[in-house]
């Protein structure tokens, strides 16, 4: 599939398809896997063999456009192997499928939405706003509680100023000074 196909499917509603291939292989360890997406070919990619006796342990994992889905694999070269899906693709899901020697199986769907740099920079947006609506409490709260805290500072310095005044008025009157005169 060309990049500018797979941008078009990715574009506009797709799902994910997940393909798992687990197969026992006889013969010849050339082999390619084949996928088509209702009659379009999807992927073509050479597959390497493991082990003895010779087996493929792989998987792919790629965009489909939603809606009736014919999904055609084939295993050329190594095995000749044909299996064939129908199925109905919803947005947003994660289809996993399984193809060995013998079938293409649907093990499983879910929800499934893959990150792209918009929706994080979207996210980052959103934090930035969050972060900047909580600084500007945060900033009003420590203003409101600065004012509160500098009130609290005049009115002990008042209630100082009151008592030294009225300890001196008092210490003038035991001494027998007017309260005028130095």
């Amino acid at each position: 599939m060309s990049v500018e196909r797979s941008n078009y499917i990715l574009a506009h509603d797709h799902a994910w398809l997940e393909l798992t291939v687990d197969a026992p292989i006889q013969g010849k360890a050339d082999c390619m896997m084949v996928i088509a997406i209702n009659d379009e070919p999807f992927l073509s990619e050479p597959l390497f063999t493991t082990g003895r006796p010779l087996r493929i342990k792989t998987g792919f994992l790629f965009a489909i456009p939603v809606g009736p889905t014919q999904i055609d694999a084939q295993l050329r070269g190594c095995a000749d192997h044909f299996a064939s899906l129908e199925l109905e693709v919803t947005k947003d899901t994660l289809l996993r499928l399984r193809a060995d020697d013998k079938s293409l199986v649907k093990e499983g769907e879910e929800n499934y939405v893959r990150e792209t740099l918009e929706g994080v920079a979207e996210r980052l947006e959103q934090l930035h706003q969050t972060h900047a609506k909580d600084r500007q409490a945060l900033e009003r709260q420590l203003a409101s509680q600065s004012r509160l805290l500098l009130g609290g500072f005049v009115a002990v310095l008042l209630i100082m100023a009151i008592a030294l005044l009225l300890w001196w008025r008092g210490n003038r009157r035991n001494t027998g000074q007017p309260a005028g005169s130095v």
